[in-house]
């Protein structure tokens, strides 16, 4: 379990139903998790070498008033949108009303053409586009010219991501796309208070995936407990 602020006030939740807690916290899974948008090394080295040497993991060199960082990948037309969830499956009306072609485009790249737009995807993970708020939040508080496109599944992501020059979504230590060494874009220092009213214009925080159990696995189960607690 990692504990995000939703996840953490369900866990004080369920806690408060029994004297103790139903739960114990009972250690970390050894490893640090984080997700972001992430460029593959192919595309980070193409643009270094370029006469621009534009930093594709820096958010800064998408800022679409100094630079055209579009020119470093492919045309949104070029890739197969009928391989994308339609917006009306995860944006409001109002949001999806801004779609062309299952493609959420940033007000940077709106009026000015499909080849203006920087493709970026994320995956269904569950029943949800998976951080799709935070990415529409970077990009225009970021003046990003990005086009957001959702797959239906983590294996399309893959695919698309491994045929075409685009940003994906996804999440560290996964090794789902590691023969593409992708690197993270940076992005300003996380503000939590930020995060909390909603506004996912600064960086993600890397959290700590906890092993939670039952408050009487002691009892019940000793050896049990014991092994978890020296799993890494």
């Amino acid at each position: 379990v990692t504990f995000s602020a939703n996840v953490s006030a369900e866990y004080d939740r369920v806690q408060r139903l029994q004297m103790g807690g139903l739960l114990e916290n009972l250690a970390s899974m050894g490893y640090l998790t984080r997700a972001g948008i992430y460029v593959t090394q192919a595309l980070l080295q193409s643009a270094e070498s370029a006469t621009s040497r534009s930093l594709l993991d820096d958010y800064r060199s998408y800022d679409a008033r100094y630079h055209e960082p579009q020119s470093f990948f492919d045309d949104v037309e070029s890739i197969d949108d009928s391989q994308l969830v339609p917006c009306a499956g995860w944006l409001t009306s109002g949001e999806a009303a801004l779609c062309e072609n299952n493609w959420w485009k940033a007000p940077t790249c709106r009026f000015k053409g499909n080849g203006s737009c920087v493709p970026c995807m994320t995956a269904t993970v569950g029943r949800s586009a998976y951080r799709v708020a935070e990415v529409i939040d970077k990009a225009v508080a970021h003046t990003m010219p990005i086009a957001l496109g959702v797959t239906r599944s983590v294996k399309d992501l893959h695919d698309l991501v491994a045929a075409h020059r685009t940003l994906f979504v996804f999440w560290e230590p996964d090794v789902t796309f590691l023969q593409l060494h992708p690197r993270r874009i940076s992005f300003p220092k996380h503000n939590p208070l930020q995060w909390l009213r909603g506004d996912y214009s600064t960086d993600s925080q890397a959290e700590d995936p906890r092993i939670v159990v039952s408050s009487d696995l002691m009892m019940h189960a000793p050896d049990v407990r014991e092994m978890l607690l020296k799993m890494k």
